[in-house]
C-alpha cells in the first residue's frame, strides 16, 4: 500500500491516532489485535444528555415567558417565537402537561392557556 501511494509512512498510524486524539482532548485509543484488528477511540467527556436537558428546560422556561405573555399564543406561534418545530413544541407542552404545570382551558381553537403553578404567577 505504501508503494502504491495509498499511505504516507509505514507503522506511523497508530502513533498519528494516539497523538489526534491527545490533540482533542481525548482518552488515549485502545488497539486490540485478535483475529482482527480494533481501535477504541473514546468519546468527549462532555454530557450530551444534559446539553438536551438543558435546552429543554431552557424553552420550558421560555414558553412558560410566554403563555404568561399571552394565554391564548398557539403551538404555531410558541414554536416559531422559540425557533423549534411544532413537534418539538407539543412534545414540551406534553411534559409541562403532564407535570402539572400548564393546562388548557377551553377549546383547542379558541381556548387559552392557564399556568398552574404559583410560582409562575407575578
Amino acid at each position: 500500500m505504501y508503494w502504491n501511494g495509498y499511505i504516507e509512512k509505514v507503522g506511523t498510524g497508530t502513533e498519528d491516532i494516539i497523538n489526534k486524539c491527545l490533540e482533542r482532548g481525548l482518552r488515549t485509543p485502545e488497539f486490540h489485535q485478535e483475529e482482527d484488528f480494533r481501535v477504541v477511540i473514546w468519546r468527549a467527556d462532555n454530557d450530551v444528555t444534559n446539553d438536551v436537558t438543558n435546552d429543554v428546560t431552557n424553552y420550558s422556561d421560555r414558553i412558560i415567558n410566554l403563555i404568561r405573555d399571552n394565554s391564548s399564543v398557539t403551538i404555531r406561534e410558541l414554536a416559531d417565537e422559540i425557533g423549534i418545530g411544532i413537534r418539538q413544541c407539543k412534545r414540551i407542552m406534553a411534559e409541562l402537561k403532564q407535570k402539572g404545570l400548564v393546562s388548557r382551558k377551553g377549546s383547542p381553537r379558541t381556548g387559552e392557556w392557564v399556568l398552574n403553578n404559583s410560582l409562575y404567577d407575578k
